[in-house]
């Protein structure tokens, strides 16, 4: 097992994804487990994306079908939370590739799915799914059209869209990934391990096939790559490298002149890996917002977030996804951030500001919780010209005890803040 940890292979076929083979048991998740993680290196068949990962595979369908719930008791216990009457995952995965899916006209919104991915998701968790095979819009496919997913199309040999890939102009596909497109021939599919059995297992093989089930394990088994070189990523950081590293589609195509029809490009192993390390000295900094207190809160810490997301430290925070990046340690000049939580105001309060810290620290109605992250000092206002302002805004209730600051790196929300009364304080922090 590598650094990137345990993965999930969820595989089968559903209503809306073409059949992979007739007339014999396709083998379905056998070809695309090996797509992530066929042993390299050994002069046999293929080497997977990620070749020395594992696997943890979990069946939600069989021959006779089996239902959404199924799909979302595997998805939920995969990413190692409680599922009742099932003894508890000692492996949690870090990535989860769902090579199914099926029609539903509604959308995600309010399925089954989207409960289940919030959650898995505030495990910090990245969820990779197919578009889906009926050459056909992708918002109408389930789970491909919901949010928190990293949804995968197909391209064919020569990176146009496959012809049976689903797309989307609804920003549902986020990239595209080889899916073979055998209109050319059998062997235009994707080579991957299969088994001769024809009821049971029997040798093993190699075979061909085709789908946007064949795709999404390419995109999964990188992403499980990236995590050996950084298992501290966070899984949105995770999912940005792999989509700013994707190459283009070919200029001729309808990927190309109708984005975001196939997403935001072909996934690209070798960039991905690169933009992983470039981005490793910096972290991931969440805001979450609670909708009953009205205030915000920042941290960087995966633990820490999927703890708010999860509910644990009680209802009504959301996940803003206004993020920003800072420094990991004291590399490249940056300095500590002090952390400050006040139970009066019940609100937390940051600076890289040594003197207010210090301040800060005296004052018996704030508890100092530690350093934060690491950032860069402005100079009069303006921040070093390789770094991002961070804005703070406060909300001026310290009378009602219940002050809360806001730290952003987007004016516009500032403005928004200060029509409702805050306070603009000026640039507080560099980020990266």
């Amino acid at each position: 097992m590598t650094a990137a940890g345990a993965m999930l292979t969820l595989t089968t076929r559903v209503t809306g994804f073409r059949p992979a083979s007739v007339g014999k048991p396709p083998w379905h998740g056998t070809h695309v487990a090996g797509t992530i993680a066929a042993s390299g290196n050994n002069a046999t068949g293929i080497a997977g994306a990620s070749w020395n990962s594992r696997i943890l595979p979990v069946r939600v369908l069989g021959k006779c079908g089996g239902t959404v719930a199924d799909i979302v008791d595997g998805m939920s216990w995969a990413a190692g939370l409680s599922v009742p009457g099932v003894p508890s995952n000692p492996n949690p995965a870090k990535v989860i590739n769902m090579s199914l899916g099926g029609v539903n006209p509604n959308g995600c919104a309010k399925s089954a799915y989207q409960e289940a991915i919030n959650l898995i998701k505030s495990r910090g968790v990245l969820i990779v799914v197919a578009a889906g095979n009926s050459n056909t819009e992708a918002a109408s496919f389930v789970p491909a059209s919901c949010d928190g997913v990293m949804t995968v199309g197909a391209v064919g040999p020569e990176g146009y869209r496959a012809s049976y890939s689903n797309y989307s102009q609804q920003y549902k596909v986020d990239i595209s990934a080889p899916g073979g497109d055998q209109r050319y021939g059998d062997d235009y599919g994707i080579l991957s391990t299969v088994n001769t059995g024809t009821t049971v297992p029997a040798l093993s093989d190699y075979g061909y096939k085709q789908g946007t089930s064949m795709a999404a394990p390419h995109v999964a088994g990188i992403a499980a790559l990236a995590l050996g070189l950084d298992a501290q990523i966070a899984p949105e950081l995770l999912q940005l490298s792999l989509l700013l590293a994707s190459r283009s589609f070919p200029a001729s195509s309808t990927c190309t002149s109708d984005y975001p029809l196939c997403g935001l490009g072909i996934v690209d192993a070798a960039q991905t890996l690169a933009a992983v390390v470039a981005l490793k000295p910096y972290s991931l900094v969440y805001e979450f917002y609670n909708v009953n207190l009205k205030h915000f809160f920042r941290t960087n810490n995966a633990t820490e977030a999927s703890i708010i997301l999860s509910g644990g430290v009680g209802t009504g925070w959301i996940d803003t996804q206004d993020y920003f990046l800072v420094w990991r340690d004291t590399s490249q000049g940056a300095v500590p951030v002090c952390r400050f939580y006040s139970t009066g105001d019940n609100s937390h309060f940051f600076t890289a500001n040594t003197a207010e810290c210090e301040t800060v620290k005296k004052n018996p109605n704030w508890k100092y919780e530690g350093i934060a992250y690491y950032v860069k000092l402005p100079v009069n206002g303006v921040c070093p010209a390789d770094t991002t302002p961070i804005y703070r805004a406060y909300n001026n209730r310290w009378m009602y005890n219940d002050g809360n600051h806001r730290f952003t790196t987007d004016m516009s929300l500032i403005d928004e803040l200060v029509a409702n009364k805050w306070v603009y304080e000026g640039v507080a922090m560099c980020g990266a």
